[in-house]
């Protein structure tokens, strides 16, 4: 019997048009990619066994997510040493950057995987290599990863290097995300300049006073080659920022040192102002208990701590400013505005009532007229 044969086997294979070749070709991508997203599963899993039987049977190690990372940047933030140690033997590459430009020792770093960033450390030619602005011992303070701090240190790193950004140091970092055993440790360190100032010349006591953060407030004190009155580019320093805040305890270590200005200004603004203008009467408290505090210090507008308590109608505070003999009760503001219209304007009978209690109080200044021919009490009807 003659062999029959197939249309197919005579002609060969039928051309394809072009949207058959392109479904084809997108078959192979999506099987590259189903190929790719199992072995970097199987990496994300820490399986060490399944990772290398899939490396053996021809697994491609230099196969990435979506957003650039590598298998050895999946094994460093899972943070297996085996893993890590099986991709490096099998040739993966220690310097591969994902779409950020992130290294695995920037994602070992971040997530605190100390003896995964030993061994990429070790491996490393720049253990200060910058990707997205930051090195890996700024990514480590910022994420308070204290113990990866403190190797990195030992590896060499600049404890001095500045993000790209912000221009923050590891300790800037560290302050600023109250991260405060990581800290303390490079506080205490000799090589760590804790005065450093960012881009706006705000120093890490600065941050510290303004988070309220006492320990660390407490470590910066601690060194003699703090500067306890830098100011930074608004003229505010850290008292001012604390008082401010309301953070008692922090204004109550500040206090304690002879040479802190207690008095300093920024537009006239002191820290006594600053708290008494966000209510915050311990701090005031505080404040007025020494007598180098000027009380009667007025900001661009005339304006005294007094005349902002009694426009606030913030009667405790106003009495504690009234307890001081040094206070200028009729002092005037660039309107002619004293404390007693302040308070008249704002319809703050308690606060006037305190005021008017005072033999020395000009009574004659709620008949001063502004600019619309209104009186303090015609304004509050």
């Amino acid at each position: 019997m003659n062999k029959v044969h197939k249309v197919k086997d005579i002609a060969g294979q039928p051309e394809r048009d072009e949207g058959q070749t392109a479904y084809h070709e997108s078959l192979k991508e999506q099987k590259v990619l189903q190929e790719q997203s199992s072995f970097l599963l199987a990496v994300e899993k820490a399986s060490v066994p399944v990772v290398k039987l899939l490396l053996e049977n021809g697994a491609n190690i230099t196969s990435r997510s979506e957003d650039g990372k590598t298998a050895l940047h999946v094994a460093a933030m899972t943070g297996s040493e085996d893993l890590l140690q099986l991709l490096l033997s099998a040739g993966a590459d220690p310097y591969a950057k994902d779409n950020k430009g992130l290294l695995g020792l920037h994602h070992a770093a971040i997530v605190g995987h100390q003896e995964v960033v030993r061994i990429l450390a070790e491996i490393s030619k720049n253990v200060d290599v910058m990707a997205y602005g930051l090195t890996p011992l700024l990514l480590a303070a910022a994420n308070g990863r204290e113990s990866v701090v403190r190797l990195l240190l030992e590896a060499g790193a600049d404890p001095e290097k500045r993000d790209a950004d912000k221009r923050w140091t590891a300790l800037l970092w560290a302050v600023n995300r109250r991260h405060e055993v990581t800290a303390r440790l490079l506080i205490a360190r000799d090589d760590v300049e804790i005065n450093s100032t960012d881009s706006v010349k705000r120093t890490p006591l600065s941050w510290a006073a303004y988070r309220g953060q006492w320990a660390v407030v407490e470590e910066l004190l601690a060194r003699n080659d703090i500067k306890v009155n830098s100011g930074d580019i608004y003229g505010r320093t850290p008292l001012s920022r604390a008082a401010e805040q309301g953070h008692q305890s922090v204004v109550q270590l500040l206090l304690a040192r002879d040479d802190v200005e207690v008095n300093s200004k920024r537009y006239g603004q002191t820290a006594l102002s600053y708290a008494v203008k966000q209510g915050h009467q311990s701090v005031v408290q505080l404040l007025l208990a020494r007598d180098d505090v000027e009380v009667n210090s007025k900001n661009i507008y005339g304006q005294t701590a007094l005349s902002y308590a009694a426009e606030q109608g913030n009667q405790s505070v106003v009495q504690l400013l009234l307890a001081r003999d040094d206070v200028e009760v009729n002092s005037k503001n660039v309107y002619g505005r004293t404390a007693l219209s302040c308070a008249a304007e704002q319809g703050h009978q308690s606060v006037v009532q305190l005021l008017l209690a005072r033999d020395d109080v000009d009574v004659e200044a709620v008949n001063v007229r502004n600019s619309w021919e209104q009186t303090p009490l015609g304004g509050a009807q």
